[in-house]
């Protein structure tokens, strides 16, 4: 158990806690204190997320209020990251900050090392803040927020930090557990050519002091993502859809800030796809440094509460609602009464668009965004006009002494669109007409149907099809879901009562087919270019689909296709020999181009021919030079 240990105060970092302790010991060397809180020699003075917190608490008294979670929450900068971090990987930092011995894992899960935000190389201060703690305490303290990236004055007294001699990550120092030393500071923090920025660094410093100072509950980084773009669409610098585009924002966000200042804070935007604000507003994949997110949340002008809200935050181009029916002949013209409506996208302009609808049918839409309240009350293209204006406009037709003029003036619409909607309800009510006709006629369909099937019972659909084929071609066309409703039940298939295949009465008799066909083929006038093979034989016997896949359970077949079977080196000297003797009976000289012009042989194919024929009309070797 630890004799003492000091009571944290507000905003102090557990760094400066840890020095505290340090001090008040008595303890001449630091591996002694770090024996004294972690329990290891080895243990490193971390900054900003330390770790080992559990062993430490585990020595305090056990009605202490302190402990790892409020360490956590009150004493280290994880509350700045913690928003911007999924949920399992937030818990993940909190159970290693309690009992992880590696501390370099808090930083490589929280994203610090991958990130290109540098972390500050020397404690700072605020001089106002010290003469306060000094004598409110007695003593002074390193603040948490002063420690942070980005912060550069101090969210309190509005003044520049003062940077001190002690570094943060020196490896000298990295068991050493600094006090502030106030002649020590004097160094200011000076920032090239961002003096204009002063306004944004205290915005920056308030915005991260809140995120420090609140205990939240993260919405994730998917809702995070969705708010980030509703507030984009309002402004114009994201579509309907949710695409962001991507060209204007880096412009207005780059001009907003200025490039200077985004230096000054490693967070300059370039043009590339692949830059931070664009990874930012993609689906979430990486992580991004709080920092990052506060300099959105501020070109937005979204507060923290908005942007980590759990509620459902909307797109409204058009206002809040509810919107007003434009309908001029309904009882609650230009009154607040439509509460929901429909936003796409302008396909040409990009730009959004607002479909209204009331209960009294007028629907109409309208390009955004609304700049004003009066152009709610803009129609620009009228969707529907709904039963309430058609019964109007029919009743100034009927009227008889009102022109089509007076009409349009009347509903608000051109005179050419009266006369269109007129023969719009002409066709409405001749299909209205047409339709009555047509269940008249399927009534009478249906019930003709029915007594023909009582009348014929036992028929089958084939059967009572022929006795009434009008009645069911109409009610095929125009009523087929009932009529198949109302056939007989089909008539069960016969089941073919197939034997299986004795193969050895198979083999013997295609043994005697194959002897058969090539018998066949041979006293053919065809024989002379047709060669005797699987193929010739299986389609003269006409069975060359089980030649070529049963085979194997016809041993009788196969053997006699072996036999006469033919190769096509002995097709070529059947062919050969029969060009011969044609050869010879005109009585003209055997050539060996003659022979191969006859025989229809391709020339690289004559030589082992001729040799196989034992003709000696030319050399093997000067057989090609023939036919150049």
């Amino acid at each position: 158990m630890l004799p003492f240990f000091p009571e944290p105060y507000s905003d102090e970092l557990a760094y400066s806690i840890f020095a505290r302790y340090h001090y008040l010991s008595c303890n001449t060397n630091f591996k002694e204190t770090m024996k004294d809180l972690f329990g290891s020699t080895t243990a490193c003075a971390v900054v900003d997320l330390p770790n080992r917190l559990q062993r430490l608490c585990d020595q305090l008294p056990k009605n202490s209020s302190i402990t790892a979670e409020s360490i956590i929450q009150k004493n280290t900068l994880f509350p700045l990251f913690q928003p911007f971090l999924p949920q399992h990987r937030t818990l993940k930092i909190i159970q290693m900050m309690k009992d992880s011995n590696k501390g370099s894992r808090i930083h490589n899960t929280c994203g610090v090392m991958a990130s290109t935000i540098p972390a500050p190389k020397h404690l700072r201060v605020c001089p106002q803040c010290l003469t306060e703690d000094e004598e409110s305490f007695g003593e002074t303290y390193w603040h948490r927020i002063h420690q942070v990236f980005g912060v550069f004055i101090c969210p309190h007294h509005q003044v520049w930090l003062k940077e001190s001699n002690i570094s943060i990550s020196s490896p000298m120092n990295k068991h050493v557990f600094n006090l502030i030393i106030p002649n020590k500071i004097d160094k200011t923090i000076q920032l090239e050519n961002c003096e204009d920025g002063f306004n944004l660094f205290e915005k920056i410093a308030e915005l991260v002091y809140w995120f420090l100072d609140n205990t939240i509950f993260p919405p994730g980084l998917v809702t995070l993502r969705k708010h980030y773009i509703s507030f984009l669409q309002n402004r114009e610098l994201a579509t309907p859809t949710g695409r962001v585009r991507q060209h204007d924002l880096i412009e207005e966000f780059t001009a907003f800030f200025g490039r200077v200042f985004l230096q000054s804070l490693k967070s300059e935007v370039n043009y590339s796809p692949d830059n931070w604000l664009s990874k930012l507003l993609r689906e979430p994949r990486t992580t991004t440094h709080p920092i990052r997110h506060i300099l959105l949340m501020i070109f937005l002008g979204a507060s923290p509460e908005e942007i980590l809200s759990n509620d459902k935050m909307n797109f409204s181009p058009f206002g809040s609602g509810p919107w007003p029916c434009l309908n001029p002949v309904s009882g609650h013209y230009r009154k607040l009464i439509i509460k929901k409506i429909e936003i796409t996208q302008d396909s040409k302009l990009k730009c959004p668009v607002g479909h209204f609808t009331c209960k009294c049918g007028f629907g109409y839409s309208r390009r955004g965004s609304d700049q004003s309240k009066t152009d709610s009350y803009i129609i620009g293209k009228i969707q529907s006009f709904g039963p309430v204006w058609q019964a109007e406009l029919l009743r100034l037709v009927a009227s008889k002494d009102i022109s089509f003029r007076e009409m349009a003036r009347r509903l608000n619409v051109d005179s050419k669109t009266i006369k269109k909607q007129l023969s719009l309800i002409k066709v409405k009510n001749t299909i209205i007409k047409n339709s009555k006709k047509m269940a008249l006629n399927r009534d009478s369909h249906r019930e003709h149907w029915n007594n023909v099937k009582i009348q014929n019972p036992g028929k089958s659909r084939t059967e009572l099809r022929k006795l009434a084929y009008g009645i069911y071609a109409w009610l095929y066309r125009n009523d087929r879901e009932w009529l198949i409703a109302n056939l007989p039940k089909p008539l069960k298939k016969r089941r073919c009562d197939f034997s299986r295949v004795d193969w050895n009465e198979r083999d013997q008799y295609l043994v005697d087919q194959v002897f058969k066909a090539v018998k066949k083929i041979k006293e053919s006038e065809q024989f002379g270019k047709t060669r005797l093979s699987l193929s010739s034989i299986g389609k003269e016997i006409g069975e060359l689909m089980v030649l070529q896949k049963h085979l194997d359970k016809l041993p009788k077949t196969r053997e006699a296709l072996k036999i006469v079977s033919e190769t096509k080196e002995k097709f070529r000297i059947r062919r050969a020999n029969i060009a011969i003797s044609q050869i010879t009976e005109r009585g003209e000289a055997l050539q060996p181009w003659k022979i191969a012009r006859e025989a229809c042989i391709r020339p690289e194919f004559m030589a082992p021919v001729i040799q196989a024929l034992n003709l000696n009309i030319i050399e093997e070797g000067d057989f090609n030079e023939l036919f150049i």
